[in-house]
């Protein structure tokens, strides 16, 4: 039995497997051979996949936000919009920073993955915010730390209100 993907070459004798993510863990190979004569020898084998610590990905893009003078604070899901493969398997977590280009129009805080902002009383313009996706996790067996980051902006548009009047 073998995992899915993997093949024997017989020509090469040799196995052929390019593991994914999902196969990280470990698995049991059971091969199995056959003389001329019809005698068999079975042997078992544990094939240990271990995970490689992959960077987070935007996986929504990020577009120029538009909203008016005055507008209500609002919020976004930093979950929404960038992931890492390895959450699912080695239950990885991102960690998000934000810097922002102009504070005289908003004021921006995380907490966790919510991106709170606040567009400030009669204030209007183009403000950029970075935000920075980055998942830590410690190699087993080192104290070492590996990290990978994944950055991304997202262009904040304030409009001045106008007032119509009709005559």
């Amino acid at each position: 039995q073998s995992p899915d993907g993997l093949v024997i070459n017989e020509s090469l004798h040799q196995l052929e497997w390019e593991p994914v993510n999902a196969d990280v863990g470990e698995h049991l190979l059971e091969f199995s051979v056959t003389d001329d004569s019809g005698a068999v020898a079975v042997q078992s084998a544990n094939l240990v996949v271990q995970n490689v610590n992959d960077p987070p990905s935007l996986s929504q893009a990020l577009d120029s936000i538009f909203i008016l003078e005055d507008a209500p604070d609002f919020a976004l899901l930093l979950g929404d919009y960038f992931s890492d493969i390895d959450q699912a398997v080695v239950f990885d977590s991102l960690l998000y920073s934000t810097t922002v280009s102009d504070t005289d129009l908003l004021r921006i805080n995380l907490s966790g993955d919510t991106l709170n902002i606040h567009p400030l009383s009669n204030a209007f313009g183009t403000a950029e915010v970075g935000i920075t996706a980055t998942d830590l996790r410690s190699e087993e067996h080192t104290s070492e730390l590996q990290s990978h980051s994944f950055i991304s902006y997202a262009v904040f548009c304030l409009k001045k209100k106008t007032n119509i009047i009709y005559k």
